[in-house]
């Protein structure tokens, strides 16, 4: 069984292997999940932010994305210790550990409904990074409180920015990017992946995640979007 080294002891949990397409989003459970979340964040003094495909999703429809399956969140990598020590406060309240990747990702589950937080560490003065996916300084550091469903939740202040960036110019035009029908053997790879990293030591497989890191950095790189970002 997994185990994660905690300030508060250890916490055992059972993978639960995530691939892409593996669901269709339930927009009443995620929300409510969001909001246990928020509390028991607020109660730790643990600072996250909307990100990724939730944020777009508040911004543009104003409710979790249809054809998206989870729930997205940015962090400090700073404050993974603090977060770690949480795990058993979210166990309480019926969230587990469904994977952790001590690279930055973790991803915790609910009522089959998952929350991945992805912390974000230095790369240079102008760029945070997360297992190879840059994000601008600038987006992290300047946040501000969006409402979403009735509740405040801290985004970055630019929306429009940071969208942009990740997502093109036409953000604001839907684009289904899972047809939930993945192939049997993709997501037999997606899965062994999953168990090849908790029990295969790091060394053998350091490679593999350099390249696969390099190959997120270089998407941003050939979009041009980080040209001002690495002078």
């Amino acid at each position: 069984m997994p185990r994660i080294k905690t300030p508060k002891g250890t916490y055992k949990y059972k993978l639960v292997p995530i691939y892409p397409g593996w669901k269709l989003i339930d927009k009443e459970k995620a929300f409510e999940n969001l909001c246990l979340f928020k509390e028991i964040a607020d109660r730790n003094g643990f600072n996250f932010f909307l990100a990724y495909g939730t944020l777009l999703g508040a911004a543009r429809e104003k409710d979790f994305i249809t054809h998206d399956e989870d729930i997205d969140l940015g962090a400090d990598f700073k404050d993974v210790s603090l977060f770690l020590s949480m795990l058993f406060e979210f166990r309480e309240n019926g969230f587990e550990v469904a994977r952790w990747d001590d690279r930055g990702l973790i991803s915790v589950i609910r009522n089959n409904e998952y929350i991945d937080i992805y912390f974000f560490t230095d790369y240079n003065d102008k760029l945070l990074i997360n297992c190879g996916e840059p994000l601008p300084r600038k987006f992290f550091d300047n946040q501000a409180n969006m409402e979403f469903k009735g509740v405040e939740f801290s985004a970055p202040a630019d929306i429009d920015g940071v969208l942009e960036y990740w997502y093109g110019k036409d953000w604001r035009t839907p684009a289904q990017w899972l047809d939930y029908q993945a192939p049997k053997w993709r997501i037999w790879v997606f899965k062994v992946m999953q168990w090849v990293k908790l029990f295969i030591p790091k060394f053998l497989i350091k490679n593999l995640f350099k390249k696969k890191e390099q190959e997120m950095f270089n998407k941003y790189l050939k979009r041009g979007v980080l040209d001002e970002y690495l002078d």
